[in-house]
């Protein structure tokens, strides 16, 4: 989990080391997280899994913005295509092809080649 207040001030919570350290986590113990996070922070991130279950789900319904990062390969728009919530898209040096699937599927989205020097771009597409 991610969260920052204002421009200037970022925290950074981590995930466990230890899958089994969360084994027992519930919905209820997301919803917590979520409510006590957006009491201390202007924006939170919580990077989940490739999978959907029911702990996803919960951190998915409290997002006020999904973001998805991309390579845009077969694979990831075929997840997409069934993916129940509305959602950004940031395709990090997609592969070829990905114009067509970015119309069939209607997506926003912003390519860009590195994340990590391209952050202030992907910042406003997301926030605007």
């Amino acid at each position: 989990m991610w969260g920052r207040t204002g421009r200037s001030s970022i925290k950074l919570k981590s995930e466990p080391p230890k899958v089994s350290l969360v084994r027992d986590i519930k919905e209820s113990d997301v919803d917590a997280i979520v409510k006590f996070a957006r009491s201390k922070f202007d924006v939170i991130i919580f990077d989940l899994p490739d999978e959907f279950n029911e702990i996803v789900k919960t951190a998915l319904d409290n997002a006020t913005k999904i973001v998805v990062l991309s390579r845009g390969t077969e694979g990831e728009f075929g997840r997409m295509k069934e993916f129940p919530y509305e959602f950004l898209t940031v395709f990090v040096r997609p592969e070829k092809g990905v114009k067509k699937y970015v119309k069939l599927l209607n997506l926003r989205y912003k390519v860009v080649s590195s994340f990590s020097k391209e952050i202030e771009e992907i910042d406003d597409f997301i926030f605007s």
